[in-house]
């Protein structure tokens, strides 16, 4: 620099006193080209748009979800249920796998349950019932198949099977128990069948569909149609307007379809046109071609019909039309009635293809409901219903004529009634009389209705009845439900009897008097090696009887082939619940000529009785201060058919739950220690 700087420091003032002027000038040019620089270099973009200002595109989401078969299904208790199937799409890209299933379903629990199918901002349900087990015989299941029987494809296509649903002789839709092959392949021409089968007992059943997957249509010029399809009643799709390749102009070329979507017993017209530069012909399903730009097409059933159309360079174009509404087929119709004394209530069990559109009940009544009550007494014997479809086939049916349910019977105005509670399936009044209360009960099917429950602990601890009914409520789903409960059988104890002589099983060293126990249709006990002293069976029978059997005295094993007979009588009168230390007191609405002493005739104690008036009533007869001609003096008096004693001298219990209520009430007793408790229930 020519001079030394000596003190500078960091005091920028002294810096440019020392600086000579020339390097002065230097630095200050040096600063200025820098500052330029870095303002070029981070000059915001002309193109860049303030934060605020830009726009962020939404992708949009379009879900689709689609539950194959049937949205309610029945499966037989302890079967395996068989999904039917689904599958679900996002943008138009499968996406089945992403679908949530939430399943609840117990099939060894007889109930209706939902399953839900949910993807994005969709959900779905199916319901399945679990339903008792019957002895349908294959011969009896229905195999439909859904949607067309024959399908016909393009290669390339995407195909969803619509499946097949199946009906047992009851009308249960069964569809879950259905398996399917499918071998349909869409990217190889052929043909396919998909088989559907269903099993039972070991017999199978199985129907078929039909898919031919056919080549894309052949041409000979240049540009080929992608064969894209139209909707119903909608244009096909084109190829676009004017495109040269090779020197050869592709013309635009536009097919579409008009029919009518209403359900018709006839062929349905198809209304064709075509338009585009250089058209040539119109192709119809059949193959013949029309040469001009309109015609029509008959349909004579439901299925996919091709419409082509080609210009003069053999380019096409191609429409779909998709009838659904041609149903030529009747419903299927049965018909029951039943007169219950103030009204007549009709019931008709019917499918059919379009849909049932009305009945005509009695040539009198137009209704949609299937089930129909008028205030009147019709003609029950020539009652006939007549169902249309919306596609105006109809079919009539000659009704068959139900029992009737008895009338109720109720406590009349001077009795002093301290309990009582009503639903449409079952009624129960109870009076307090002088050392006894009378319980009536009407049931609407006493068959179902009338319930026991066992000890879940056989052979290891007994229960107080209260306790046992407690148990059957849990179990059983019944809170807040219409609950009659009492002391039915009478049992073995083991410090007392010989365990040994009542069953073989340790499961059930503890169980009710008698050669044989049923409980909820099973056969718990059955003594075919065994003979025992004479024991009473009661129940009701499938026919909704109140029933008393009275085994054959027999003490050695030379009688166990009369034991076996006995045993089979009991079982095969349908009794799905027995109870014990029973005797007849009551037969065809007289006193009973049986010398038994079960109760004694002149002792009075804790008597615990039933007794059937008609097929829907019936009476408990529960007391402290009671003998056997009371109890039968007082079921003549009731008008009862069939009357039995149940378990009592030490012990009777009577309990009682109102509908809505969740309290277990206790009428009279508690009882000793039980292995099972009697109920009816809604």
């Amino acid at each position: 620099m020519g001079y030394k700087i000596k003190n500078l420091g960091h005091n920028i003032k002294d810096f440019f006193k020392y600086m000579d002027k020339k390097y002065l000038v230097i630095f200050v040019v040096i600063i200025i080209a820098v500052s330029i620089t870095l303002a070029i270099v981070f000059k915001p973009s002309e193109e860049e748009e303030d934060d605020d200002s830009i726009i962020e595109t939404a992708i949009v989401e379009i879900y689709n979800l689609v539950l194959f078969g049937p949205d309610e299904v029945s499966i037989y208790e302890g079967d395996t249920y068989q999904e039917i199937g689904y599958y679900a799409t996002l943008n138009n890209k499968i996406v089945t796998e992403n679908v949530v299933v939430n399943n609840n379903l117990d099939t060894n629990k007889i109930g209706r349950y939902t399953i839900t199918y949910s993807i994005g901002d969709i959900v779905k349900t199916r319901i399945v019932n679990v339903i008792e087990k019957n002895n349908t015989n294959i011969s009896n299941i229905k195999l439909e198949v859904i949607g067309n029987t024959e399908i016909h494809l393009t290669l390339g296509d995407t195909y969803h099977d619509a499946g097949c649903q199946a009906f047992d002789k009851d009308n249960n839709n069964i569809s879950s128990k259905i398996k399917t092959t499918n071998p349909v392949n869409t990217n190889k021409v052929g043909i396919y069948y998909i088989t559907y089968s269903i099993t039972l007992d070991n017999e199978t059943k199985n129907t078929k569909r039909l898919v031919v997957v056919h080549p894309k249509e052949n041409t000979s010029g240049n540009n080929q149609g992608n064969g894209s399809q139209g909707n119903s009643n909608q244009s096909g799709g084109s190829y676009g307007s004017t495109n040269e390749n090779n020197g050869i102009k592709v013309n635009t070329l536009n097919i579409s379809t008009n029919y009518s979507n209403t359900y018709t017993k006839n062929n349905i017209t198809i209304s064709v046109s075509a338009s585009g530069d250089n058209l040539a012909y119109i192709k119809l399903p059949n193959g013949n071609k029309v040469y001009g730009t309109t015609t029509s097409y008959e349909a004579t059933s439901n299925g996919n019909y091709y419409f082509y159309v080609y210009d003069t360079n053999n380019n096409y174009n191609v429409t779909t039309a998709r009838i659904t509404t041609i149903d030529k087929t009747a419903p299927t119709l049965t018909c029951k009635a039943k007169f219950d004394g103030t009204k007549t209530e009709i019931s008709v069990n019917s499918k059919d293809n379009s849909g049932i559109d009305y009945y005509n009940y009695a040539n009198k009544y137009k209704s949609a409901l299937s089930t129909f009550s008028v205030s009147e007494e019709l003609d029950l014997k020539n009652l006939i219903v007549t169902a249309y479809d919306k596609a105006g086939n109809y079919t009539s049916a000659k009704c068959t004529v139900e029992k009737s349910n008895s009338a109720v019977i109720k406590p009349d105005s001077s009795e002093n009634v301290v309990a009582e509670s009503e639903t449409p399936t079952l009624k129960v009044y109870i009076s307090k009389k002088s050392g006894y209360y009378i319980t009536r009960v009407w049931a609407e099917n006493p068959y179902k209705q009338l319930h026991k429950f066992d000890s879940p602990e056989y052979g290891k601890n007994l229960y107080k009845p209260k306790k046992l009914l407690e148990l059957a409520r849990n179990k059983n789903n019944l809170s807040n439900t219409l609950l009659l409960g009492f002391n039915a059988s009478a049992f073995y104890l083991k410090d007392t009897y010989d365990a040994s002589e009542v069953s073989k099983y340790p499961k059930y060293d503890k169980t009710s008097v008698g050669t044989i126990v049923i409980t909820e249709g099973e056969v718990i006990r059955n003594t075919y090696d065994k003979a025992y002293k004479t024991r009473f069976i009661a129940g009701v029978d499938k026919n909704n009887k109140l029933r008393v059997f009275k085994d054959a005295k027999a003490s050695s094993t030379a009688d166990i082939n009369k034991k076996k007979e006995w045993a089979n009588e009991v079982i095969n009168s349908g009794i799905r619940n027995t109870f014990t230390h029973a005797s007849v007191l009551i037969e065809n609405g007289k006193k009973s000529s049986d010398t038994t002493s079960m109760p004694s005739i002149n002792t009075k104690k804790n008597r615990q009785a039933i007794c059937q008036v008609n097929d829907n009533n019936f009476v408990l007869i529960t007391g402290s201060n009671l003998n056997r001609n009371d109890l039968q003096n007082i079921m003549l008096d009731l008008k009862c058919e069939t009357g039995t004693n149940l378990d009592g001298g030490g012990s009777i219990a009577l309990f009682f739950e109102s509908h809505g209520s969740n309290t277990i009430s206790t009428i009279i007793g508690n009882a000793r220690s039980l292995t099972e408790v009697g109920y009816f229930s809604e």
